[in-house]
């Protein structure tokens, strides 16, 4: 079975065509389905043609899903299939496991009262090797003592839970090795996959074989042929045959209701096979060194990829060129050659192969993907970032002659930015323990405080008084704060912890928002799997808050936790009132200005006042422009633009700040050199600079290092209230 996704179709080479499809006899018509379909046998039925019906196809597609239900539920599995290390009693047994069963007491259940039976197994027998891909676990269907079920994956009896694995596997026999669990090990279960098949080949749409040969001649028919045994067989319809005849021709060759068939078959030395890394790589050059091999070291190859961008583009799987020819010959190199062309290693080329001089291992046929048009740009990524002012291309090879067109990709250099998200201070102590607290606790030795993460003092977590819903832990961040996610832990001595959570924020204590998914319903967080290990849950989205709540939903024995919270500070570069008018025209000042209509006030960005720009009375250093926020503000950093009507800007500065106009400091880089920042290039475009380190200051001053034409700037200012001083 495949999944097939659609069909490409051409006319006969000597002008013979098939509608809806062709225009003319050389250029392949693309047909994608729009639902893809699991087929073995592929028929097509021409409706209308040109001349005479004459054809040449290809099927792209899949192979077929490979997610079936391979027999629990439905029984396939024969009850004698299905074994485990133990069970409980009569009605518990293996073959109770079974998906929404509910035979029995509609479960499996080890066979043990105590709940510390960590590796009890349930075994199915699939009875030959299958494909598997995934599974499907419910809890136990009835209860007595409160709901059975399985961690990771079950939170309630009844619910399925789904896992599919990373990379499916071959097998005959699957053993669920229990790991934890409530209340009893209790479980039904289902497995996915498929027959086994030929390798699943994991590029999709592809070509499925009729152009390549992999489908051989046998496989394909048709209602009739014009000659039988000579050039208008049905084999003759290859995609891009030119063979015999050149298509398949019908006789008669105008009658509705004609087809040609095709049966994909299995995979032999002309079925290209598909590797994908997991994970992508930059490079320029792409060897491959033969390991083992049959008869010859042979091989035809082809490399997928994109250019390398700084952002990969979503669907990054285009051919490079072996095929097409767009690497040329001369870049194709190998380790030795028996017959010096190791460009014949072409994927689906016909002129033979790569054959090294000597099968021996370590063999190589190499690949150099560069530039091929004198118009096709090339991107090169480096490794790691490096800090310049001036870059030198040093040519080390050419074609024709040195000739080159470059661009330099970057940003303005900053200094390394703070790690973020980051642990805000339960763990290490920066959260003080009077900014903890909780709506109970159990008693001395689980206060609140106790619950930080990784903590052992007293019982070492937090207790609350009661198991039930509404007990919440709630922490006092100090100030706003932008929340990534939180980490939790159970109960370090005690086999006691939360097993899902809801999380509240807040500005003030008073309004509390429940954090919600992108559908809009409250979100509920799986908690911990055992007392030790930490679980991370980071946000779809990241929030603005000072306080955050946990709210414990589910729970193992008890309410008891540890956390932290991580993130980073709260957003912080609103634009502080320059372009807005929110500063006052007094509050902004300068060294000197050149006359009405340049004022100081002028100043601000994107302003068409006056001049349209502060401008500065003298051409020297030493000139500022400053500016009184009004209060203490958080600097994050500033924006410059040029004077809006004539060719004068600033292309560099320094910036100071003062908390009361007497003492100055000029913002400096971590070897305390002062930041000279990099201004305006041209007169319309504002440059952004940020700050390597938030400052809080009520006083700003830009102090002009090297200008074009006069000394002339309009600015902005961006940062946010402070609320650390």
């Amino acid at each position: 079975m495949k999944g097939v996704m659609g069909t490409i179709i051409q006319g006969h080479p000597t002008d013979m065509r098939v509608f809806l499809g062709n225009v003319h006899q050389s250029t392949p018509v693309t047909n994608l389905l729009d639902n893809s379909t699991d087929a073995r046998y592929v028929r097509f039925l021409p409706q209308t043609w040109y001349r005479h019906m004459g054809m040449r196809a290809e099927i792209v597609g899949c192979d077929a899903t490979c997610s079936d239900p391979l027999g629990m539920e439905s029984g396939a599995i024969p009850d004698d299939s299905i074994t485990a290390s133990s069970h409980y009693g009569t009605n518990t047994e293996p073959y109770r496991g079974r998906l929404n069963g509910v035979a029995g007491v509609g479960g499996w259940r080890g066979g043990w009262t105590y709940n510390f039976n960590i590796g009890q197994w349930l075994q199915v027998d699939l009875g030959e090797m299958k494909r598997v891909t995934g599974t499907i676990i419910q809890g136990r269907h009835t209860t007595f003592n409160g709901p059975n079920f399985v961690f990771p994956g079950n939170v309630d009896k009844d619910t399925p839970v789904t896992n599919l694995l990373n990379n499916p596997v071959d097998t005959r026999y699957v053993r669920f090795v229990v790991q934890s669990y409530q209340q009893d090990v209790a479980m039904r279960a289902e497995i996915l996959g498929c027959n086994i098949t030929a390798v699943l080949l994991p590029a999709c749409p592809r070509m499925l074989g009729v152009e390549s040969g992999a489908i051989p001649d046998g496989s394909i028919t048709a209602s009739t042929l014009h000659s039988p045994g000579a050039d208008y067989s049905p084999y003759y319809g290859r995609l891009n045959g030119v063979a015999g005849g050149g298509a398949w021709v019908p006789t008669p060759r105008s009658v509705v209701g004609l087809w040609l068939q095709v049966f994909p078959g299995n995979l032999h030395m002309n079925s290209p096979v598909t590797n994908l890394l997991n994970n992508s790589v930059d490079a320029r050059y792409v060897r491959f060194v033969v390991l083992t091999w049959i008869q010859s070291a042979a091989m035809r190859v082809e490399i997928v990829g994109c250019n390398t961008t700084a952002v990969l583009p979503p669907d990054c799987l285009y051919m490079l060129g072996m095929e097409s020819g767009a690497i040329p010959d001369e870049s194709i190199t190998a380790s030795s050659s028996i017959n010096g062309k190791p460009y014949n290693g072409r994927l689906n080329g016909v002129a033979g192969a790569f054959f090294p001089a000597i099968s021996i291992i370590g063999q190589w046929l190499q690949v150099f993907p560069g530039p091929v048009y004198m118009n096709s740009p090339v991107t090169n990524l480096l490794n790691k970032s490096v800090d310049a002012r001036y870059v030198r291309f040093v040519i080390q090879g050419w074609s024709g002659a040195q000739a080159m067109r470059a661009e330099i990709v970057g940003c303005n250099t900053t200094a390394v930015i703070p790690v973020c998200p980051h642990m805000f201070g339960m763990e290490s102590g920066a959260i003080s323990n009077e900014s903890i607290t909780t709506s109970s606790f159990h008693g001395v030795g689980s206060e609140p405080y106790r619950g930080r993460l990784n903590g052992v003092a007293g019982v070492g977590a937090w207790k609350a008084m009661d198991n039930i819903i509404g007990e919440w832990f709630q922490v006092d961040l100090g100030e706003m704060m932008g929340v990534m996610g939180t980490i939790i832990q159970g109960h370090p001595t005690d086999d006691m912890r939360v097993t899902s959570y809801k999380l509240q924020y807040s500005e003030d204590r008073i309004t509390w928002t429940t954090y919600a998914g992108s559908d809009g319903s409250e979100m509920v967080f799986p908690g911990n799997v055992d007392r030790s290990t930490p679980v991370t849950n980071l946000l779809d989205n990241s929030t603005d808050a000072r306080y955050v709540r946990f709210l414990p939903q589910t729970w193992y024995r008890a309410i008891a936790m540890r956390a932290e919270i991580v993130g980073c500070y709260a957003t912080c570069s609103d634009p502080l009132g320059m372009e807005s008018g929110t500063i006052p025209d007094g509050s902004i000042t300068a060294s000197s200005f050149q006359s009405v209509g340049t004022e100081p006030y002028i100043g601000r960005l994107n302003s068409l006042r006056g001049f349209g720009t502060w401008l500065s009375k003298y051409r020297t250093i030493g000139e500022w422009l400053q500016v009184d926020l009004g209060e203490l503000k958080r600097v994050m950093g500033t924006i410059i633009q040029s004077r809006a009507t004539y060719a004068s800007w600033v292309t560099s500065f320094k910036l100071q700040y003062s908390t009361d106009r007497i003492t100055w400091t000029t913002c400096a880089g971590s070897d305390g050199s002062e930041i000279v920042f990099p201004g305006n290039a041209e007169r319309n475009t504002p440059v952004t600079n940020l700050l390597n380190y938030p400052v809080d200051a009520r006083y700003v001053r830009f102090l002009p290092q090297t200008w074009t034409g006069d000394i002339a700037m309009r600015v902005e200012i961006v940062g946010c209230n402070s609320s650390r001083l």
